[in-house]
């Protein structure tokens, strides 16, 4: 990484224009004392080199002011007044609150010493007469280099380190936070897709809200079991994506080892159910696709991590007929009516949610459907049109296309959602009574919440 990457688009700032920018500031200062008479707090950014503001450090900056105003809130401290300077010398946040300075001062050095950009921060804080509150007057230490945690002075002193050093030291601590930012985004929209999946109801043949659906060996409390186990292994894959330095095609052989060790939590958690094992596969492929996305800077969109996720895929339909390994749910499948699955819809890029899921999904939103009813419709669709492995493995290609023809004749019948939901309760009997459950539609319901919830 280059600091040239993030700041081409910044405008250099001379010392001299810093200089007219610190003038400017405390001339606003008396002026805000002067208009209120309160607490007055001023923050700003400490980023060493000519490059003051650009994106990252402006995400930065903002990130700063949430965690400052969360720290206010918490304490009933609110704002009379509050501005936002963006300009090339630096991005600074005014503010006069209601609430005492030596409190204010508090919580701003408490965001300056633990948030992970805090080294960066620089909260000022002014009693009412104009006094500005010192933090070593509170017990805060002084400020180490950014680099070597040598004292400022010595390493200003010696020059220790050059400016393009700094700059380009500040850029990557921006950075790794944006890049950790994304990481639990992406990874607790993978767990939320999880939870709204199995709590979608009423599912056909599936565990929901109201029963077990046709499983005997797991209710709606092993899949929050399982969907919680898995929150580490969602946020590391992430993190992992982010990391590669690959090709997206090399990308899925470093994750075979994370995909194992989720399994065993999956396990663990459940006493030996299998709940999530596809979910395991199709949303770390996603999630690990989606950090790799992020990490390159390409286009952040549903589509583009659907073709993405296709080249990462390629290969994994060989596996199916590789004899050496174990026998898979999968591969029975395969063997007797040559339907790839979950394997074959990946290396596709996932077309059924596509064509259906995400799309059916956002349909039903935007004519105010709930999530929940959204889910179930769009889970018929995907149901109407899967080549679904699990009924295959429970039944045959003759009930799988008498249950979708059902379907599709109900679909082409009424679009009124109201009219599919209660055709999902009828249908939930008619797949229970058979013992069929359509568990690979309900993995591509969870992939179409997981892209929804993290794309919109």
């Amino acid at each position: 990484m280059t600091e040239r990457n993030f700041v081409q688009d910044a405008v250099p700032v001379t010392l001299e224009e810093m200089l007219q920018a610190r003038e400017e500031r405390q001339k606003k200062q008396k002026e805000l004392l002067t208009r209120y008479g309160q607490t007055l707090l001023c923050f700003t950014m400490n980023i060493p080199g000519p490059y003051k503001t650009y994106h990252l450090a402006e995400k930065g900056f903002q990130a700063g002011i949430q965690a400052l105003k969360a720290q206010l809130k918490a304490e009933g401290i609110g704002a009379i007044y509050e501005q936002v300077d963006i300009a090339p010398t630096g991005c600074t946040y005014w503010s006069i609150l209601n609430g005492s300075a030596i409190v204010v001062k508090k919580l701003a050095m408490e965001v300056e010493g633990q948030h992970p950009l805090g080294r960066l921060f620089d909260m000022d804080v002014f009693a009412p007469d104009g006094k500005a509150l010192r933090g070593e007057d509170f017990g805060r230490r002084e400020r180490t280099c950014l680099i070597c945690q040598q004292p400022v002075w010595a390493c200003s002193r010696s020059r220790a380190h050059s400016a393009e050093e700094l700059s380009l030291h500040v850029v990557k601590m921006f950075w790794k936070y944006d890049c950790s930012q994304f990481t639990q985004q992406a990874g607790l929209a993978a767990v939320r897709a999880l939870l709204y999946e199995v709590s979608a109801t009423p599912k056909p043949g599936l565990v929901d809200r109201n029963h077990n659906g046709s499983h005997h060996d797991m209710d709606f409390f092993t899949f929050l079991d399982s969907g919680t186990a898995l929150i580490p292994y969602f946020q590391k894959i992430t993190e992992m994506g982010v990391a590669h330095q690959g090709t997206a095609q090399t990308l899925i052989s470093s994750l075979r080892y994370q995909g194992r060790q989720a399994e065993q939590m999956m396990f663990a958690a459940t006493g030996g159910v299998n709940t999530h094992k596809g979910l395991i596969f199709s949303l770390g492929l996603l999630c690990a696709c989606a950090g790799y996305q992020y990490a390159h800077q390409l286009p952040c969109t549903a589509d583009h991590l659907l073709e993405l996720a296709a080249q990462a895929a390629g290969g994994v339909t060989k596996e199916l007929g590789n004899t050496e390994k174990p026998t898979t749910h999968g591969r029975r499948v395969y063997d007797r009516y040559n339907v790839t699955g979950i394997r074959g819809e990946a290396a596709a890029g996932y077309p059924h949610v596509r064509q259906w899921g995400l799309p059916v999904l956002k349909k039903m939103l935007a004519m105010g459907c709930s999530l929940n009813d959204a889910g179930v419709i769009a889970l018929l669709h995907l149901m109407a049109n899967l080549e679904d492995t699990n009924i295959l493995a429970r039944a045959n290609p003759d009930t799988l296309r008498q249950m979708q023809t059902l379907i599709r004749k109900e679909l082409t019948r009424t679009q009124d959602p109201a009219e599919l939901l209660a055709f999902a309760k009828s249908l939930d009997e008619w797949m229970v009574w058979r013992r069929l459950s359509p568990g690979g539609s309900a993995d591509l319901l969870a992939v179409s919440y997981f892209l929804y919830f993290l794309y919109g």
